[in-house]
């Protein structure tokens, strides 16, 4: 619903259904922390989720004061994903980790420079700090999420899970960020909600899989 909302522009809709998907996903994380027993388990994966519902409702207003609000609220959403997926770096993974770091070394510094454009061209250059730095966490995140795949304590089916959704919910803020600062696409905040919806999902639902199959916590 809210996916139709968004591209169709009923802002009275989006209004309803941007938080209500969130709160979802909160309802059903919670009730299965709740049912096995592993609230302390998941205490940061779900702070992550209350943040993002946070960060949700403030992008929602309108001003530079709500933006920054709403980008605060998603950069410790992401601090607490990291928290959820620690420790960063497994034992023995540190070459995967240094070739990951590398990439997305090459791909910050390139879309950060059209960023970077965008907003002088705009005179939003002010906007640049923050959005680095959130851009910096973020990639911290991924990093986090693809490193689980040699993480013993994390099944194949939910490492899987959670590198997915850590590049879905990487690749709706770049398509965020491209329709905020760079320019506009057919269908963007379609994209942009699809794919950080999926990315949620995916995150709240690898860790859940991670405890069904009897992942060490």
């Amino acid at each position: 619903m809210n996916w139709w909302a968004v591209d169709r522009r009923q802002r009275r809709w989006v209004l309803v259904t941007k938080p209500a998907m969130m709160l979802f996903l909160i309802a059903w994380t919670g009730g299965f922390a709740l049912e096995r027993g592993v609230a302390g388990e998941l205490a940061w994966l779900l702070a992550g989720l209350g943040l993002s519902l946070a960060g949700d409702v403030l992008l929602m207003g309108n001003g530079l004061g709500f933006f920054k609000a709403g980008l605060l609220a998603f950069l410790l959403a992401h601090i607490a994903y990291i928290a959820h997926f620690w420790p960063l770096v497994p034992a023995m993974a540190w070459p995967a980790a240094l070739v990951l770091v590398g990439l997305l070394a090459v791909f910050g510094w390139r879309f950060g420079a059209r960023v970077h454009r965008g907003l002088l061209e705009t005179g939003r250059l002010r906007l640049f700090r923050a959005v680095a730095a959130y851009t910096l966490v973020i990639s911290v995140m991924v990093l986090s999420a693809a490193l689980r795949w040699l993480d013993a304590q994390w099944p194949p089916l939910a490492a899987g899970g959670a590198l997915l959704g850590a590049l879905l919910f990487f690749t709706s803020d770049v398509l965020n960020a491209r329709r905020r600062f760079i320019a506009h696409f057919a269908h963007e905040e379609l994209w942009v909600m699809s794919t950080y919806h999926l990315g949620q999902i995916l995150l709240a639902v690898s860790a859940v899989i991670k405890i069904s199959q009897g992942g060490v916590g």
